[in-house]
């Protein structure tokens, strides 16, 4: 990971952190939401946008979230650094292993200045007997 001081005229990503995760190999994800907190430095004070990209371990795509898609921007942290906090609350997955990827875009949505694949991996427990991908709402009748 690059140093401000380092990378004069570059835009990078700083840190991507996943919240509530106990274990060290393949740490639990022991709270009911998910939420990510991902740290950028945008180069000559360009805001620029954040996007999460969340797959099962064997590459699935289960969705990818940015803040130029959202209408929503990082916050400014001072320094040249900005910060998204990104939530999925009561996350309705089955259990299995899961991955975030992390990317840093320019201040249109455009240009990718930076890509973290892969950069966080946890195991995530839901109680029941059902299998598949995720918990859809659903009745009977």
């Amino acid at each position: 990971m690059p140093d401000v001081a380092s990378a004069p005229g570059h835009s990078f990503i700083r840190s991507v952190d996943v919240s509530e995760l106990e274990g060290d190999e393949l740490p639990l994800l022991v709270s009911k939401d998910l939420i990510i907190n991902v740290v950028a430095y945008g180069a000559g004070g360009e805001r620029p946008h954040i996007a999460v990209m969340l797959e099962r371990a064997d590459g699935v795509c289960i969705t990818a979230v940015g803040t130029h898609a959202d209408n929503t921007a990082p916050t400014d942290i001072g320094s040249g650094q900005w910060r998204s906090v990104l939530c999925f609350p009561n996350l309705p997955l089955y259990s299995g292993e899961y991955v975030v990827s992390a990317f840093l875009f320019d201040s249109t949505g455009v240009l990718v200045y930076d890509e973290w694949r892969s950069c966080a991996r946890f195991f995530h427990a839901y109680k029941t007997i059902e299998i598949g991908l995720v918990r859809l709402p659903h009745f009977w009748s």
